[in-house]
């Protein structure tokens, strides 16, 4: 079909695709689009009418028809656009993989609230997710159904009237004295090549995206280039919050880096996933319960008890909010204690304040004296 010639179009028509659709607002706001035909004047007649139906009260959109869109189209258009869009593009990637598996024939008019928190329900308890698991396909979710009505494939987002979980970040688990002696002697023993990547987590912070390549993040991982050692200040350009991030190298993070031998590569640790060695390294050296995530969870910690403040250690750990760094507060020495005693103002004192007090003492002398 021939695109139609460009030309002045009345308010609430457009060309897509070589033919002419409307776009108008029903009584509630919510906007529609309607695919009309090649011809401009049906669609000049077609928006005219909606909006006279909308006046009049006689607009149902469940009485439109229209093609039924797919899950699964919305889906792949999503994906696309996170590819474009997002540095982690591979996490949504293999989480929309696994809710097409259940989603990817139904129409999209027929994802109610309801039936949307069922199947995350079902899928939940089929492969026993966390709060926090079960929330982030749920954001995959909304965010398909937010660029979907962009694109004019969906009217609503369903997603939003789902029940969002609570999640549990309480848990901090960091590493002990005790511990990081056996986890580094294990180490030093047995894999002395793993030392200074143990180390370079433990001293700065660095999330494992940006210590390493990982499949999620394939344009992570730390360069000599970012090193400084001059400065002692290792320079990310590019950090999960989408932006640049320094941490400054102290004498332990810089033994680390000196001892690592350099090859043609132009990381500093060429390995992609430490999970692979490092969970063993954890079970033979006696640290259980102990995740790579948590060294970094260590040197926040670390930061916390040593009397840092709360600000400078979500600079240090590149948090956009104070509030993520919040769960290591309750370390910081002295607290609550301190923070209370804060409420204590000391109580000026006047030259009659101090007469009275000059009084009372010889009173008390004299009493003392009588005794």
């Amino acid at each position: 079909m021939k695109r139609p010639k460009d030309k002045k179009l009345p308010r609430g028509v457009f060309i897509r695709n070589g033919a002419y659709w409307i776009r108008y607002a029903d009584q509630n706001g919510i906007i529609h689009r309607e695919k009309v035909g090649p011809f401009l004047d049906p669609a000049k007649a077609a928006v005219e009418k909606r909006r006279s139906e909308v006046r009049e009260g006689k607009f149902f959109p469940e009485k439109i028809k229209q093609r039924s869109v797919l899950f699964g189209e919305i889906a792949k258009d999503y994906k696309e656009h996170a590819k474009r869009m997002k540095r982690d593009w591979k996490h949504d990637d293999a989480r929309i993989e696994l809710l097409l598996k259940t989603l990817k024939d139904i129409p999209v008019h027929e994802l109610t609230p309801g039936r949307l928190e069922g199947v995350l329900a079902e899928l939940t308890e089929r492969n026993a997710w966390a709060p926090a698991t079960y929330n982030r396909y749920r954001a995959i979710l909304s965010g398909a159904f937010r660029f979907a009505i962009k694109r004019g494939k969906a009217q609503t987002n369903p997603v939003r009237e789902t029940a969002h979980r609570k999640e549990n970040n309480a848990r901090v688990r960091y590493l002990t004295d005790k511990e990081e002696k056996r986890l580094m002697n294990y180490a030093r023993a047995n894999c002395p090549e793993r030392e200074a990547e143990i180390l370079t987590a433990l001293h700065s912070g660095l999330r494992r995206s940006e210590q390493y390549r990982t499949a999620q993040v394939p344009d992570g991982g730390l360069k000599w280039e970012h090193v400084n050692p001059r400065a002692s200040i290792i320079r990310l350009p590019r950090s999960k919050a989408e932006r640049p991030r320094e941490i400054p190298i102290n004498s332990v993070l810089r033994k680390a880096l000196l001892s690592v031998s350099r090859t043609t590569s132009p990381y500093v640790f060429e390995g992609t996933d430490p999970n692979k060695w490092f969970v063993e390294v954890c079970r033979e050296a006696k640290v259980k319960d102990f995740h790579w995530h948590d060294l970094r969870h260590t040197f926040a910690s670390r930061l916390a008890m040593a009397g840092v403040p709360i600000r400078a250690i979500a600079d240090l750990m590149g948090h956009t909010q104070v509030q993520t760094t919040a769960r290591y507060a309750h370390l910081a020495p002295g607290y609550p204690a301190e923070a209370v005693e804060k409420l204590v103002a000391p109580i000026p004192t006047t030259q009659e304040d101090q007469t009275d007090t000059a009084i009372d003492t010889e009173v008390l002398e004299l009493s003392a004296a009588e005794r």
